[in-house]
C-alpha cells in the first residue's frame, strides 16, 4: 500500500467531513448566513464543545473559513462563513478521485 500523498489525504479528509452529520448541519446554516459559533450551536442544536471541533475540521478541509464581527460594545467575536458554493469530485481512473471547491462562476 502505497502511503498518501498530502493532497490525496486533504482531499480525503474533505469527503470525510461532509460525511459527518454535524458537520454538514454546520454548513447548511453557514450557506444561510455567517455566524458565531455560539449561534451555530443554537440554530444546529449541537453542544458548543463539539461544534468548536466540528468547525475547527471544517476550517482545516478550507470549507470555513474565519472573520472578526466586529461589535459596538468592544467585545468582538469570530464570524465564520462557508468559502464555497460547491464541493466538485472528479473520478480519475486509477487514482481515484480529486475534490475541488468551486464559487461564482466557477460553479458551471
Amino acid at each position: 500500500m502505497q502511503p498518501q500523498s498530502s493532497q490525496e489525504s486533504s482531499e480525503r479528509s474533505v469527503l470525510e467531513a461532509l460525511e459527518d452529520r454535524r458537520c454538514r448541519r454546520i454548513l447548511h446554516e453557514l450557506y444561510r448566513e455567517p455566524a458565531t459559533a455560539r449561534e451555530i450551536s443554537r440554530a444546529c442544536d449541537i453542544p458548543l464543545s463539539t461544534t468548536y471541533r466540528k468547525l475547527k475540521l471544517l476550517q482545516e478541509t478550507s470549507l470555513v473559513e474565519t472573520a472578526t464581527r466586529i461589535r459596538e460594545d468592544g467585545s468582538h467575536a469570530r464570524e465564520y462563513s462557508v468559502t464555497f458554493d460547491r464541493v466538485v469530485v472528479d473520478l480519475e481512473g486509477e487514482r481515484g478521485f480529486t475534490t475541488r471547491l468551486a464559487t461564482g462562476d466557477d460553479c458551471a
